[in-house]
């Protein structure tokens, strides 16, 4: 019976580590977040296909289809969402119903599908129909949101251009939105009616291994708990289970942001710096598009490094994207793993008259779980850059981030840096205590055997 008693509780544990591995490995990441604020429309007297085409820049894999809600308080029609390949296929198809049954998250309402894998450096489409309204009343409609002024992109996909398709009589599969929309034109850069959630799809062969002092100490702390559990009450087993329960669940993620340079750098330690010190003093350089420097791969359409020529920032240079009303884009190293994350933020308005209007600086930093969206006013504060640092927590570590100003107004940064924690995980810590305890039962029956 003692023997039966300690496999099963083996049994039990292993089992708890395969299901909080796949939990924690799942996260589910939303595809592109827009400014609530930006510009809507809708379109009367056509039935359209509205979408927009990516480029998928890491494997993953889609689990749900989502369309935009504006105002937050239900869809007035419903509506087909549809993922296409690039030559017109359709891979997953869902209806989004009128009203409030599609989960909301994002401004967006998703509905689940079957999974659909997407493969590393293809281009994919993603269509929402939006049936012709019977008013002039556009309020009657939903309508999408376009995105003119910003929309925020994870990491692991690339935005290609937006699209469409006209006249769909609203039967039989979604018709592919090949139509190329024209960015020049009033209507934005995106027609975002439609949305997806994916997780990154693991390596082909890779599994979810634990480390290995981790499972040491895991196993000795079950031996100690098994041996104390024939003589005390299984309840100090059941207490040790809501304890293991409490340190590996994943909690609500998110990240510690700093203003302070010096307690970011106390943090941890900094492995990776770039204060683009190596180009030229004076004028405007162009590293590449893309550009890879420090541990990070820069990705806007017009990588411009600003000289020390200027008058506003006189002794400093600064990275920015010179590509019109399109951020500045970078994906960070995975390998290894950076907790630690910071730059200092800028902006500047160009060809600027008294009557320039100013527009505030939007700036998105991106997990492995997770976009976390900020926004600087810049009518309130000074040209002075400011120190922006970021610390992951919960297992998270920093994928990619972007840098957008909005209007005439370029967001900029400089003095971008990478870093590490050196705090365990908490299950680690959990495991430790666990495994000492383990160890001290151990000591403990042999002792006894020389007594007896």
């Amino acid at each position: 019976m003692k023997v039966l008693l300690e496999k099963g509780l083996i049994g039990i544990f292993l089992i708890l580590i395969i299901i909080l591995s796949s939990q924690l490995s799942n996260a589910s990441t939303i595809g592109f977040t827009i400014n609530p604020s930006d510009e809507w429309a809708s379109f009367d007297g056509d039935d359209w296909v509205l979408g927009f085409s990516f480029i998928v820049n890491n494997p993953i894999t889609v689990t749900e289809l989502g369309v935009y809600d504006y105002m937050n308080d239900g869809l007035i029609d419903s509506h087909q969402v549809a993922l296409f390949s690039s030559d017109g296929n359709v891979l997953s198809q869902i209806t989004i119903n009128a009203g409030t049954s599609g989960t909301l998250s994002n401004n967006f309402r998703f509905g689940s599908t079957n999974p659909v894998a997407l493969e590393q450096g293809d281009i994919y489409y993603i269509g929402a129909y939006y049936p012709s309204s019977n008013s002039s009343d556009w309020s009657l409609s939903d309508p999408y949101a376009h995105a003119f002024e910003s929309f925020n992109i994870a990491s692991q996909i690339t935005f290609e251009d937006r699209r469409y398709e006209v006249e769909w009589d609203g039967t039989g599969d979604l018709p592919f939105p090949q139509l190329l929309g024209d960015p020049g034109m009033d209507f934005g850069y995106g027609y975002f009616g439609p949305n997806f959630k994916f997780t990154a799809t693991p390596e082909t062969g890779t599994t979810i291994v634990p480390e290995p002092t981790t499972m040491l100490l895991f196993g000795l702390g079950l031996l100690g708990l098994a041996r104390v559990s024939r003589r005390k009450n299984i309840s100090i087993v059941f207490f040790f289970s809501m304890i293991f329960f409490n340190f590996t669940t994943p909690a609500n993620s998110s990240i510690i942001t700093l203003t302070d340079r010096t307690a970011y750098q106390n943090a941890g330690s900094i492995l990776q710096t770039n204060d683009f010190e190596e180009f030229n003093n004076w004028g405007d350089s162009y590293p590449g598009n893309p550009w890879y420097s420090d541990g990070i791969t820069y990705n806007s359409q017009e990588n411009v490094i600003l000289g020390m020529g200027i008058n506003i920032y006189p002794s400093s240079r600064f990275l920015y994207n010179n590509y019109w009303a399109t951020p500045l884009q970078a994906d960070i190293d995975r390998n290894p793993q950076y907790d630690m994350f910071s730059f200092d933020l800028a902006f500047a308005i160009f060809n600027a008259t008294e009557n320039t209007h100013y527009e505030d600086v939007d700036y998105t930093v991106y997990t492995n779980l997770n976009p976390y969206s900020f926004t600087i006013n810049v009518r309130s504060v000074s040209y002075t850059p400011t120190f922006n640092g970021f610390i992951a927590t919960e297992g998270e570590y920093f994928t990619g981030f972007e840098v957008k100003g909005r209007g005439t107004t370029y967001g900029m940064i400089d003095n971008v840096s990478l870093g590490q924690t050196p705090v365990p995980e908490p299950a680690t810590m959990f495991f430790l205590g666990l495994g000492l305890l383990g160890a001290a039962g151990v000591c403990r029956r042999k002792n006894t055997n020389k007594v007896l």
